[in-house]
């Protein structure tokens, strides 16, 4: 399955709403310190089919 959970306790959105998982301040090396794992894991466990958009 594609899925992902994302907490948006506190935050004002909706469904359907645009979401950037990774950026410059919420890199997948930060998120995967809080998770107890690797970035390569968080990365790899994202499915082909969700769409990315990558910025350099």
């Amino acid at each position: 399955m594609d899925m992902i959970m994302v907490d948006v306790t506190n935050i004002q959105c909706f469904e359907g709403d645009e979401v950037i998982v990774f950026d410059a301040n919420s890199t997948a090396e930060t998120l995967a310190q809080t998770a107890n794992t690797i970035s390569y894991e968080l990365i790899t466990s994202i499915s082909q089919r969700v769409k990315r958009i990558i910025l350099s």
